[in-house]
């Protein structure tokens, strides 16, 4: 399941970064630093979890040896940092046991993986023109993938449902061609759904 995760992430980054090379966005002038800035991270960051999935062998080395020092560090911080350290380590080992499958299932995963980011982005493409808007395909896909990555990062403090909002009504705005109001109400209109499945 963690596997699937990283993949999934993988793709969204991916997605989103391969969106903004193509060009098909349209961006306010205001806000290009800001969105390439993100994008390139995002390509960054897809590059380096592929890396990771193909050869997990080489960041577990150089990892491993620090096992043992964290959980001797005083308090919570020698618990958390070393519970962190274990599960870095035993998600690289799943990742080892698939990347020694091959090539394939990572492609199946990653396949599937797309699949499921572009179907959900033009599911709420289409709930957009259904209520009478007319977002960019493209800045849709933008929006979710971007914001479905950085919702990893907003996981680890409380309340990440609101960053994830709030981002994905920020960039819709900027990337798909809405106004804050049509944004807040797709926002709200793809919450409900999330809360139903």
């Amino acid at each position: 399941l963690v596997v699937g995760r990283v993949v999934g992430l993988a793709m969204a980054c991916a997605l989103a970064g391969g969106i903004y090379l193509s060009g098909a966005l349209v961006v306010p002038a205001v806000a290009i630093p800001v969105v390439t800035t993100a994008a390139w991270i995002l390509v960054a960051t897809s590059l380096a979890l592929a890396a990771v999935a193909l050869w997990p062998q080489v960041p577990r080395r150089s990892l491993a040896p620090l096992e043992g020092p964290a959980t001797k560090l005083p308090g919570r911080l020698g618990r958390w940092g070393g519970g962190l350290l274990r599960f870095t380590l035993r998600l690289l080992d799943a990742l080892g046991q698939t990347a020694r499958r091959g090539w394939r299932p990572l492609a199946e995963a990653s396949g599937w993986a797309l699949a499921g980011h572009v179907v959900v982005a033009s599911g709420i493409t289409l709930a957009a023109v259904a209520m009478g808007m007319t977002p960019t395909w493209a800045g849709v896909v933008f929006t979710y993938t971007t914001s479905t990555a950085g919702t990893v990062l907003l996981f680890l403090f409380p309340g990440c449902q609101l960053g994830w909002d709030v981002s994905f009504g920020a960039l819709l705005t900027l990337t798909a061609g809405l106004t804050a109001s049509d944004a807040a109400a797709v926002m709200v209109l793809v919450r409900l759904q999330h809360s139903l499945v």
